[in-house]
């Protein structure tokens, strides 16, 4: 079982990686970067894409950042 402090730093990695996202999409690279989830590397499937064109997390992956405790 993971204690606080694994908890905390899974949580602030998330945070760096979103922040990452944020730094590419307004650095305005090509539209491709943006396809592959931050957290877990698999494709943002296209509904999203088209409801979020600037989600850089998959469904499944910002579900589970949203339920982290602060």
């Amino acid at each position: 079982m993971a204690d606080d402090a694994d908890i905390a730093a899974d949580h602030e990695q998330t945070l760096l990686d979103l922040r990452l996202a944020e730094v590419l999409r307004t650095a305005r690279l090509p539209a491709r970067v943006g396809i592959a989830c931050l957290i877990c590397g698999e494709e943002i499937s296209a509904a999203r894409r088209a409801a979020l064109p600037n989600a850089c997390t998959c469904v499944d992956c910002q579900g589970r950042f949203e339920r982290r405790p602060a």
